[in-house]
């Protein structure tokens, strides 16, 4: 089976393969779609224009191969990807006159806030200031908290934002009801992994507010936001049609797991797009779905990045813990346990290795002060990469100081 990174970097070699050709065309969207029924995955390029001066090599039934996955190429005309802000009853900053979704409440650094897109809460884009009043249901009921910047030059993967309420004991962990009536389930975790093929669900402004849809694949695309701007964004989660203008900043579901994988941001006429949650560098460090109502998860905290004079600096973001946690019916204890020697085999030697917010952890078990984790991916800082599996690490580290984490050579 196809996971995410082999989608990732089968887009990405495709584009090296045939960066000369691309360059010629006026393309929106370079696309690997596993396809509903298909027997196996294709890449889509969408277009702006005509496909009359589209290169032979890229002409509709050409194949690309990566690592000895074959891929047909197909080719789409006459396409336009925008940012999904137009009109809904959600959320908007104070006095906007826009709307776009509140994709629901989340814990970050044991602040409860609002999710949504940088596009819906950040009137004034990267200059948007802190503390600044967010409407909800057309009351005013938060302030912003944090934005992931947009590089509108350069690439992207997060178009995100969030907002602290004013009043959290007023705030539900729910989806608003469907037009139907029924009611979808809330997510209460973020999910580890996605899987493609699989139903979808999102909740979002717009009538009839309730979408479904399958993840079909992995895109690299090229929105069109407000005053004709055109942002590029890589790794996006592709889904079927579930969205439309208004839905920006509504969570993605996983049917089956009730987890949120995406936060829906943009959409053409037969596609959704949405940023990978399980990816997001901010959520290994910022905080979990949760508000313990069913479930206690981690919650973790963090610095977050200063901003002075409009000038954002990326500040420094170490990996600790809000205490106390759980985390499958363990507890931490007020004693200092000391480190659990008996689970180390002394034949092997101990490693040091430092824990910043370029992992994500996964916890296994927890003994006192003492925490066994899982590393399993590491990010990748260069411009257009994204999530790197590449790290399977398993050991502990302390909670009081989790920068280190001492596993077996």
């Amino acid at each position: 089976m196809v996971d995410f990174r082999q989608f990732k970097e089968a887009l990405a070699q495709f584009q090296e393969e045939f960066s000369t050709e691309l360059m010629d065309l006026e393309w929106v969207a370079i696309e690997l779609h596993a396809g509903l029924n298909a027997a196996s995955p294709e890449i889509i390029v969408k277009l702006a224009g005509s496909m009359d001066s589209t290169p032979e090599a890229l002409r509709s039934g050409s194949a690309f191969e990566h690592e000895g996955q074959g891929y047909s190429i197909r080719m789409m005309a006459n396409r336009e990807i925008v940012a999904q802000l137009e009109s809904g009853t959600a959320a908007r900053p104070e006095g906007a006159p826009y709307y776009g979704t509140y994709g629901g409440p989340i814990m970050v650094n044991g602040v409860l806030v609002a999710i949504s897109n940088w596009h819906v809460f950040c009137r004034s884009g990267n200059n948007s200031t802190i503390g600044e009043k967010i409407q909800i249901d057309g009351k005013t009921a938060a302030s912003l908290y944090d934005f992931e910047p947009v590089n509108e030059f350069g690439n992207n993967e997060y178009d995100i934002a969030f907002a602290e309420f004013d009043d959290p004991d007023d705030v539900e962990a729910r989806f608003r009801e469907c037009s139907s009536g029924s009611r979808l389930r809330f997510p209460r975790r973020l999910a580890w992994s996605v899987a493609f093929g699989e139903a979808h669900y999102t909740v979002g402004a717009r009538s009839p507010t309730c979408g479904h849809g399958k993840l079909l694949g992995v895109a690299n695309i090229r929105v069109k936001y407000g005053s004709g701007r055109v942002i590029p964004f890589s790794n996006q989660l592709l889904f079927s049609k579930m969205s439309d203008r208004g839905d920006s900043g509504s969570l993605v579901v996983d049917e089956e797991r009730h987890e949120a994988v995406g936060l829906i941001f943009a959409g053409d006429d037969d596609s959704s797009y949405a940023n990978f949650l399980p990816g997001y560098p901010g959520f290994l460090t910022r905080g979990s779905i949760d508000l313990g109502a069913t479930e206690t998860l981690m919650s973790f905290s963090y610095q977050p990045a200063m901003r002075e004079g409009g000038v954002l600096y990326s500040g420094n973001k170490p990996m600790s813990m809000d205490m106390p946690f759980e985390r499958s019916g363990a507890v931490p204890s007020i004693d200092r346990e000391s480190f659990p020697r008996e689970l180390i085999d002394p034949k092997k030697r101990l490693k040091l290795l430092d824990i910043n917010d370029n992992y994500q952890v996964r916890i296994l078990d927890v003994r006192g002060s003492w925490v066994k984790a899982q590393l399993f991916a590491r990010r990748d800082q260069r411009p257009g990469y994204g999530i790197e599996y590449r790290a399977h690490v398993t050991g502990f580290f302390n909670a009081n100081a989790p920068n280190r984490l001492y596993y077996l050579d």
